[in-house]
């Protein structure tokens, strides 16, 4: 007697863009924040209001699948930087660097 399986599919939401991340760790777990900021400006008459929206994505995963993920990654930049060219941080990224002073971030765990 064979058996027969259906499957469903759920595509899960719309696609995200980011322009941060943040990774947190414990024995259990791997949590990655993927944050999306953007401005609006509101005009007021004569006074110009400036609103930062947040919106945030979280992910959470077993070790063992942040490792796959990792592995992944890794892969897919190598033969991105094969076929485009190296990947270079944004300016705003590299003048912050050159900020010590003004930038505060842990680079284990602060990635945007």
């Amino acid at each position: 007697m064979d058996k027969k399986f259906n499957f469903g599919v759920q595509h899960g939401r719309d696609a995200f863009y980011a322009n941060g991340i943040s990774v947190n760790i414990n024995s259990e777990k791997f949590t990655l924040d993927f944050r999306q900021t953007t401005q609006r400006l509101d005009d007021f008459g004569e006074k110009v209001q400036t609103t930062l929206f947040t919106h945030h994505n979280t992910l959470i995963l077993d070790p063992s699948i942040a490792k796959g993920l990792f592995n992944i990654l890794k892969q897919g930049i190598t033969n991105y930087e094969k076929k485009f060219g190296k990947i270079k941080p944004p300016k705003q990224i590299k003048e912050k660097v050159k900020e010590k002073d003004s930038l505060v971030m842990n680079p284990e765990t602060y990635i945007g």
